[in-house]
């Protein structure tokens, strides 16, 4: 993706696919070494430091430093590298939009969630690092997920139900439901509308719901039947044709009921075995 070169004339070229890094060739345009974990770092899950991810703008500074730039939102990341031995030197952090909420589930306040990153925080060192990546996707490019983001939307909110585990809802296309599983958030219920030229609402909001026949304006209801965190047309249902009656909430509470902003709530009709309940 990116080329640079340093005063002795050594090049530097980021990758993506398989090796995530940046490799080192000499003047002679030999191979010499590669700057970063091969493979990179995970896209989901434990953030590790030691990987780049899609490296993209890459320099090299006065010092023999590489520096790069990830081609990725979340967490948005510049990363400083030893170009010796390889090895991560410093790296910076910074907003993946024009503004950002942050949210802290009141039972977990060591854990701060802020642009599809969980952060880990030390109130008394003053500390804060990277924990755990729950979203790796670009929300313009992969249509058939549910971005946990909601940073810029209005928020993504943590908390621990009453039957213990972690759950979380988002504002972000539509009103999405997750749930905690291990280091990562999944999403799991959706409603959301579908307006064919609204120009503030995308159209279609999935690609196989542009057969306006079969999925018309209106508001629809997607649960996750397989487990995959991902949108098939077999697990969406239209719950309203009429614009004035969406079917959305704006709060979930400890038992997990969802509560409309016209009154209305849904309650589990039960909770399954893994934590997930049906309306």
């Amino acid at each position: 993706y990116g080329v640079a070169a340093d005063r002795d004339g050594r090049i530097y070229v980021s990758n993506w696919g398989k090796l995530n890094n940046v490799s080192v060739f000499g003047p002679d345009g030999k191979f010499q070494r590669s700057v970063g974990k091969e493979g990179g770092r995970p896209r989901m899950g434990r953030y590790d430091g030691s990987g780049m991810l899609r490296p993209a703008g890459i320099g090299v500074d006065e010092q023999g430093r590489l520096w790069a730039a990830e081609h990725i939102l979340f967490p948005k990341r510049m990363s400083v590298w030893d170009t010796k031995t390889g090895q991560l030197a410093k790296e910076f952090f910074g907003g993946s939009w024009y503004s950002s909420h942050a949210w802290v589930d009141p039972e977990k306040p060591e854990e701060i969630y802020c642009d599809g990153v969980i952060w880990k925080v030390d109130y008394d060192r003053k500390t804060w690092e990277p924990y755990s990546t729950i979203w790796y996707g670009n929300p313009y490019l992969d249509f058939d997920t549910l971005s946990p983001e909601g940073s810029h939307y209005g928020g993504f909110r943590a908390f621990t139900a009453r039957n213990g585990r972690q759950y979380a809802w988002a504002a972000s296309q539509g009103n999405v439901l997750f749930i905690r599983q291990g280091d990562i958030y999944k999403p799991f219920l959706s409603a959301f509308v579908s307006v064919r030229g609204n120009e503030y609402i995308p159209w279609p909001p999935y690609p196989f719901m542009s057969d306006l026949t079969k999925y018309p304006n209106g508001h629809y209801v997607w649960a996750d039947g397989n487990d995959d965190g991902r949108i098939q047309a077999e697990e969406v249902k239209q719950a309203s044709d009429h614009p004035d009656k969406p079917v959305g909430w704006c709060w979930v509470d400890k038992d997990l009921n969802l509560w409309g902003g016209d009154g209305r709530s849904y309650r589990p009709r039960k909770i399954g075995p893994d934590g997930k309940p049906t309306y």
